[in-house]
């Protein structure tokens, strides 16, 4: 997430906007993975949140989101375990969370 310090270079309001976004969108994203039982939808929510991630260089995170949207292609693969897979995926989150909170104190004038 560092990287997108780097990527200011003058640009720190569009900086600014993205981690405003992720941290406005993310916790309700988070929500719908554990609240939807329908796997097509937890597919396509794994595949955005993916990519959101990504963006904001959290890739242990998009690593996980990655696991979970190859999963849920069509059925759950036999031994694939959904449930501890969306709790290792809310815990990256928390810390991806932490460090855009921290990030988007230190680019705030």
């Amino acid at each position: 997430m560092e990287s997108l310090l780097e990527f200011d270079d003058g640009k720190q309001d569009l900086v600014l906007q993205i981690i405003e976004i992720y941290l406005h969108d993310t916790p309700q994203i988070i929500q719908s993975l554990f609240q939807n039982s329908d796997i097509n939808a937890i597919h396509k929510i794994a595949h955005d949140f993916k990519s959101m991630s990504a963006n904001v260089g959290a890739n242990n995170l998009a690593t996980l989101l990655e696991k979970l949207e190859k999963s849920t292609g069509h059925s759950i693969p036999a031994g694939f375990d959904l449930q501890n897979t969306l709790l290792d995926i809310r815990t990256s989150h928390e810390g991806v969370f932490s460090e855009l909170e921290r990030l988007r104190t230190m680019l705030k004038p």
